[in-house]
Order: structure tokens, then sequence, then C-alpha cells
């Protein structure tokens, strides 16, 4: 277990790291799926976050055919994740894997594929963040374009009804 944990952390470690380097343009290598989901598993800032989520190339597609759950086959690796489901899909997948009570399934739709239910779980992680940074942006924008009428700044703000939104 106190090994699980130190992998965790160090994993974290190397996310953030490859998340500063992005944001600041220097990015080194592709993102992958696992190193935003290490970003993404605890708390974040939209500020280190969105460029790592951003740089995720993963195309969407939409899943037209029936969830199907199996175990690994012997020798079979683990699959790589180069799309990205609906969310609604992933939360079925996840819910049907856990019906099961077998954690180490594999879901599976003859037009996407294998995944299992840790990459599911990052998928799900990726879409809700992405949901939260529009709608953390939407607010920003509402925020920088409200104009308050002078009568209506009550105290505490009162001290800051002379500066401008204008941002150097």
């Amino acid at each position: 277990r106190e090994k699980r944990r130190i992998a965790g952390d160090k994993e974290l470690r190397e996310a953030r790291k490859l998340a500063v380097k992005i944001r600041d343009g220097k990015k080194t290598r592709k993102v992958r799926l696992d190193d935003v989901a290490a970003l993404l598993e605890g708390p974040y800032s939209m500020d280190v976050a969105k460029s790592m989520v951003d740089a995720l190339d993963l195309e969407d597609v939409e899943v037209q055919g029936s969830l199907s759950v199996r175990p690994f086959n012997v020798g079979q690796r683990v699959p790589t994740i180069t799309k990205i489901l609906q969310l609604d899909k992933i939360h079925e997948a996840i819910t049907a894997i856990k019906a099961k009570g077998n954690l180490n399934l594999l879901a599976n739709w003859s037009d996407f594929g294998y995944t299992t239910l840790g990459q599911l779980e990052a998928m799900a992680r990726v879409l809700e963040a992405l949901n939260r940074f529009r709608l953390v942006q939407f607010t920003l924008d509402w925020i920088d374009g409200v104009e308050w009428h002078i009568k209506d700044v009550v105290h505490p703000f009162t001290d800051v009804c002379d500066y401008t939104k204008v941002r150097i």
C-alpha cells in the first residue's frame, strides 16, 4: 500500500512538472491520458491544469454500438487510448464494470475498442474538468463584462468603486 502511495505521489509530481512546462510553452513530449489523470486526481488549479488538458490530443468519438464487459485475454496488453468517448457512455461502462464485482475487466465497443476501468475514470475526469473550465471561463467573462451602478455597491466593496476593469 505504501509503495502504491509513493508511486502515485511520483506520478503527480511528474505530471505537475509537465503541466508547468506546457503552460510556459516548453512542451517536452506528447501529453498522455495518464499524465492528465494524475494531475486531475487531486486538487488542481485551472491555471496549471487547463493547459495540460488542452494539450491532450484525443479525438472525440461517438460510440453507436452496444457495450460488452469481459476479462483480459491471456497475454493481452493494456489498451492505448487515442480517442475519448462521450461522458454518458463512460459512466455506463464504469457502472457495468462495477456491477460485475471485478474491477479488472475491460469495456468494449465494436466501433471504439477496449478500455480499462482506470482509463474510463481518467476520461471522465478529463471531460468533467473541461466542463468546469468552460463554466469558470463563462463566469470570468461575465465578471469582466458586468457594470455596477455606484449606488448598488455597498460595504465592504465601496473602497473599490474608483478602480477600473482595465488590466495592464
